[in-house]
């Protein structure tokens, strides 16, 4: 089963960021402006040393302290079933001096305010993180292939991700967003859209929106209302695919969402071939008919 290499990004801005050698590939790092630090983790495939001149896709996955780990076990099953290429995946998680990771998220994922929450506000900071400091460090330090760049994000972390795709829609090619949090601040996904469309017609992304039929009611019935000012838009360039999940809640779309958007946002370049269950069959069969014919 393909696994990934884990190489520990521990990322710090400072002036002019740049990663620093380090023995054993263990560059630690840390990215900071004004009231975000981040952690950043970069796994890389197995054939990345093997293959000097390959370029690999990236996948940008936010929340990386408590998504890591799945996307990871994803990765090597979709390998295993040749349904996605390999890639370098990119986990954006916090440093352990955060301690309250959940009241942090609550400020650096969303844009603005909410006064439910009392907290929010921090996103253009962390985007421009993001953008200015942690993309180009990796792109300097790893062979990316800067024409499949992903984000994606459950939750406050699918709102940043949709936030970024009308902030800075160049910034990443695709966008894959878990059950994004569409009801926050009075349905401010729904008011980035109507800023967005008073500039622009054009939309250059791809993108998935997926969600659980049984999530919250009022939360479901914004993001309904997002998506359907979202399809009456028809921006020029956006790919846009929608799913719902039947039958699942808010925290159970993490899983079924990050494995269909991985292998969403890899189906025009899925691998040609067999997977590796089908050749362990064809092998298995093959010795049973030798077997027979002795």
């Amino acid at each position: 089963m393909t696994m990934l290499r884990v190489i520990l990004l521990v990322a710090m801005l400072m002036a002019c960021p740049s990663f620093a050698e380090a023995n054993d590939e263990q560059h630690q790092f840390y990215f900071e402006k004004e009231a975000v630090s981040l952690e950043v983790e970069v796994l890389l495939p197995d054939s990345y040393h093997q293959n000097p001149g390959a370029k690999y896709p990236v996948l940008y996955i936010l929340d990386g302290f408590w998504t890591k780990e799945p996307v990871q076990r994803f990765y090597s099953n979709l390998r295993f079933d040749n349904m996605i290429p390999e890639l370098i995946i990119v986990s954006i998680g916090y440093p352990d001096s955060i301690e309250s990771v959940e009241e942090k998220r609550l400020w650096d994922l969303t844009p603005v305010y909410d006064t439910g929450f009392q907290a929010g506000g921090n996103a253009p900071v962390l985007l421009e993180l993001l953008s200015t400091s942690v993309i180009p460090a990796v792109d300097r330090q790893y062979r990316t292939d800067q024409s499949r760049r992903i984000l994606t994000g459950h939750s406050l972390a699918a709102l940043f991700t949709l936030y970024t795709m009308y902030q800075a829609p160049g910034t990443f090619t695709h966008y894959a967003a878990i059950s994004p949090s569409a009801l926050w601040a009075d349905e401010v996904l729904a008011k980035l859209d109507n800023t967005y469309a008073r500039k622009s017609s054009v939309l250059p992304a791809h993108v998935y929106i997926t969600y659980g039929t049984e999530e919250y009611r009022p939360y479901v019935d914004a993001l309904m209302r997002y998506l359907q000012q979202l399809q009456d838009r028809d921006y020029q360039d956006l790919a846009l695919s929608l799913a719902s999940v039947e039958g699942l809640r808010h925290v159970g779309m993490t899983s079924e969402g990050f494995l269909r958007g991985m292998v969403w946002a890899f189906a025009d370049i899925r691998p040609e071939g067999p997977s590796e269950f089908e050749k362990m069959n064809v092998r298995a069969l093959e010795q049973k008919r030798q077997s027979a014919a002795d």
